[in-house]
């Protein structure tokens, strides 16, 4: 129940904080650093995050321009 924008993007980043923390905790050692890198990712796990998340945008635009939306 948060009071404002502010107070509702400090929730969305400490759960973000808290999510990729024990996303990198449960994750190979070799493939990361230890943290979420991007723009340009600094290790192969990050990059194959960064690659997801543009097939998954990709694919939610052409679905909302088929649906007649203006993304």
């Amino acid at each position: 129940n948060a009071n404002s924008l502010e107070e509702l993007l400090g929730i969305e980043g400490s759960f973000s904080k808290l999510y990729f923390d024990n996303f990198f905790a449960n994750a190979p050692k070799l493939w990361h650093n230890n943290k979420r890198t991007k723009r340009p990712p600094q290790d192969p796990l990050n990059a194959l995050l960064s690659f997801g998340y543009t097939l998954f945008y990709n694919h939610l635009t052409i679905k909302l321009i088929t649906a007649g939306f203006e993304p």
